[in-house]
């Protein structure tokens, strides 16, 4: 029983983030650059904690389509994205010096209810590149 132990915790842990205990709702979005969509990319919102002992829950991701926009989901937990504050970022599986970005620590709120952003990136700064 010594050895479960552990490993039943570790379960009970892993359970505690789950979007059961954390309110969701739906995320769409447009991300720009220059004024033009930006596609292949990857928008991902990751929920702040509130304090030090907070479990936020899970990041949502949304990839771009051809006209810049995206819906947000977890990889487990469905659409949508958790209520309250995030750390926004776009992600390109090839980064190039031709792509925006958006400042490091970018915060948005989602709140309950349907959630629409637009995203306008930012150039890159040079030491980025």
């Amino acid at each position: 029983m010594s050895r479960l132990l552990p490993c039943l915790l570790l379960v009970g842990l892993a359970g505690c983030s789950s979007s059961a205990s954390h309110p969701m709702a739906p995320v769409t979005g447009t991300v720009l650059f220059n004024g033009q969509p930006v596609t292949g990319a990857t928008v991902v919102f990751s929920p702040v904690a509130k304090d030090t002992k907070d479990r936020p829950g899970p990041p949502s991701f949304g990839p771009l389509d051809a006209s810049g926009k995206f819906t947000l989901a977890t990889a487990n937990e469905g659409s949508g994205a958790v209520v309250g504050w995030h750390l926004v970022s776009v992600g390109y599986p090839d980064p190039g010096p031709n792509q925006g970005c958006l400042p490091a620590d970018y915060k948005l709120e989602v709140k309950p209810g349907p959630n629409t952003f637009q995203l306008d990136l930012q150039p890159k700064p040079p030491d980025m590149d």
